[in-house]
């Protein structure tokens, strides 16, 4: 993997598009903390990549160890209730990051998430993660895991703020974070994406990592 700073377009563009929440609708609501485990999206990671630098980042909202092993992750949301408790599994375990959303009867209008202690952030190559998910149509926490590019840090620094497009007509986020490998080097990140509508560059990405 290499240290970057460039536009890039991201592996699974839409997948991105999902996780931005695209189309809000109209009203939105005072705005409500994120503060409990059902108080936000059943989710367990973040998924950022970009092909040119050869790069995948996934941050973990709740701890690695947690998440299913049927569970695909690139599907972001697990709306799954295995357990039959009547909530959908992520709901079960603790967030790792808390913050504020507002947002209406359908989704938000505006995001804004921080850690609370450390949030685990782990690197592979682009290049593997790929080859993972076309030969098996998943990437399930154990085939990441398993990963020979695989790198496992944490953040002591963590931010997140999600722009849906109704907020502004312009889809925007913003992620940041840094923190420390598992073999001591430090680690700093930066990922901004913009979609802007009807234009002929409709979407692009700021892909910044780096290693120390």
């Amino acid at each position: 993997m290499k240290t970057a700073n460039r536009i890039s377009k991201p592996w699974m563009w839409a997948a991105a598009a999902l996780q931005l929440g695209l189309g809000a609708g109209a009203f939105a609501e005072p705005p409500a903390p994120i503060d409990a485990p059902d108080s936000w999206a059943p989710v367990y990671v973040r998924v950022l990549a970009s092909p040119e630098q050869d790069c995948v980042v996934w941050v973990f909202y709740r701890a690695p160890e947690i998440v299913p092993t049927d569970f695909s992750l690139p599907g972001f949301a697990d709306w799954a209730d295995r357990n039959e408790n009547g909530i959908p599994d992520p709901w079960d375990h603790p967030l790792l990051v808390q913050g504020f959303q507002i947002r209406n009867d359908v989704w938000y209008y505006k995001c804004s998430l921080q850690e609370i202690d450390e949030v685990p952030v782990w690197f592979t190559s682009y290049e593997e993660a790929l080859e993972v998910l076309m030969s098996t149509g998943t990437i399930t926490i154990e085939q990441l895991s398993g990963m020979t590019s695989l790198l496992k840090g944490s953040a002591t620094f963590y931010l997140e703020e999600l722009h849906p497009v109704e907020a502004a007509q312009v889809v925007k986020a913003n992620y940041q974070a840094k923190g420390t490998l598992e073999d001591g080097r430090t680690f700093s990140l930066h990922v901004s994406l913009n979609w802007h509508d009807n234009t002929p560059e409709p979407y692009n990405e700021m892909f910044s990592v780096e290693f120390k």
